[in-house]
């Protein structure tokens, strides 16, 4: 086996305007290795730097071998364009209300081709009511109340609820009821549906389900009350006949969610009633929810609905 020895190719890149056949060198260089696996090399220029102004920003390019060839026998001297890449700075995807992602790849030969697939852990960006200021403020967060309208009025939509549309003084009543017990929605919303199904899934984590009220999107919040809503009397009632139906309790809850602490993983904690546990539990039902990544927040919820 012979020893290696350093080869190159001299190689020049020229523009023009389109169709104008006015060329002008961008650079003239030798590339050499080392090597019996192909090498690779780029260049990247400013279009605009090398030539007369062009008002189409439209270039025609060129590259030419200036050395002569190897005798392909003991040194391989093949050079092949493989690519020409634009970058054009500017918004790449003009549409309101869709967030953007950049991410700079290091060249690999583990990377071929589009990349499918990724993970981000990401957070929304939305009018969060700040107790201390009085004021809706633009921040990212996670509480019920804020996601709520977020959903309501987000630019997506194709109308958007205004401000009088939406019941904000219950929304600002309800984010103190849950701001201070933790309970936070972090879901993610990707499969079509409709717009009741997501305030349905964003309430149930606050304890609240979606209403209209005064023909405003409200909330009915599961809270303690100390003045009835509604009486039935022999004044206001009669001939009345009410039944109400409740399914068996189960002896605890197997709730699904995604857990943060186990880095996005899928989990589940099993919730039992008083005086039930792993020896005499018999009636498990499973529930998955949604908007829930923390333990805690699942055991609580699970306790709550027990109790019930």
């Amino acid at each position: 086996a012979g020893k290696k020895k350093d080869a190159g190719v001299g190689l020049r890149i020229e523009q023009s305007p389109a169709g104008a056949n006015a060329w002008a060198t961008v650079i003239s260089t030798s590339v050499g290795g080392r090597q019996t696996t192909p090498l690779y090399w780029g260049h990247a220029w400013i279009p605009s730097e090398f030539s007369t102004p062009n008002a189409e920003k439209t270039w025609d390019v060129r590259v030419t071998r200036l050395s002569g060839n190897a005798d392909e026998e003991r040194n391989f001297g093949n050079f092949s364009w493989i690519a020409l890449r634009t970058l054009t700075h500017g918004d790449p995807a003009p549409v309101p209300a869709v967030a953007m992602l950049a991410m700079r790849i290091r060249s690999s030969a583990q990377l071929q081709g589009v990349l499918d697939t990724f993970n981000v852990v990401a957070r929304t960006i939305a009018r969060d009511w700040d107790a201390s200021t009085g004021q809706w403020v633009w921040r990212p967060t996670s509480q019920p109340a804020a996601l709520f309208r977020h959903v309501l009025q987000h630019p997506a939509r194709e109308k958007p609820a205004t401000d009088a549309q939406i019941d904000l003084e219950r929304l600002m009543h309800w984010d103190g009821v849950t701001r201070p017990t933790g309970r936070a929605f972090n879901g993610v919303i990707e499969a079509k549906g409709s717009l009741w199904d997501v305030l349905v899934k964003i309430g149930r984590v606050g304890r609240a389900m979606p209403m209209l009220r005064d023909l405003q999107f409200s909330v009915m919040i599961d809270e303690p009350r100390s003045v009835p809503v509604r009486m039935f009397t022999p004044r206001n009632s009669w001939n009345y006949d009410g039944e109400m139906i409740h399914a068996a309790t189960p002896n605890a809850y197997r709730i699904g969610y995604v857990d943060q602490a186990q880095e996005w993983r899928t989990d589940e904690v099993v919730v039992y009633d008083d005086g039930f546990d792993a020896s005499n539990a018999v009636r498990i039902d499973k529930v998955e929810w949604p908007g829930i990544c923390d333990r805690t927040q699942a055991w609580k919820e699970g306790r709550f609905h027990l109790a019930q």
